[in-house]
């Protein structure tokens, strides 16, 4: 999981995942640059598998090409700059009246943030696709 240290995505999306019979015995990899707040995720997970009988075991790393390796599938939880970037794409649109409740997948705010993830996502598809063919 891309973004494997997002306190909000990242456990919503893990606990809905180890809820899947046929994923049991499965290896999660948490990939975030931030390895205290994967680590903590990581011990969090650990705690929810232990409490439920849940059998996963979840890995930690900051190394893209170790995280992707012989990956079934990866999920990429990340947004490309942030909140701050997405203020911008807000705050922006706005000033020529154009008003979004949500600005991260439709609008002008949406294509914002589209033209900021394309090149990040496509390099890791790169990746993916040479170490974990």
């Amino acid at each position: 999981m891309v973004g494997g240290g997002s306190y909000n995505w990242c456990p919503r999306l893990l606990c809905d995942l180890v809820q899947c019979p046929e994923l049991r015995g499965s290896e999660v990899v948490l990939l975030d640059p931030n390895l205290t707040a994967a680590g903590e995720v990581k011990a969090a997970m650990e705690r929810v598998c232990a409490d439920n009988s849940k059998d996963f075991r979840f890995v930690v790393t900051s190394n893209e090409e170790e995280g992707f390796r012989d990956a079934d599938f990866v999920i990429i939880a990340i947004s490309t700059g942030g909140l701050e970037m997405m203020r911008h794409d807000l705050e922006i649109p706005e000033r020529y009246s154009i008003y979004q409740t949500v600005g991260d997948s439709v609008g002008p705010g949406g294509w914002a943030r589209l033209l900021r993830n394309v090149p990040v996502f496509v390099k890791m598809v790169e990746k993916i696709e040479r170490v974990a063919p």
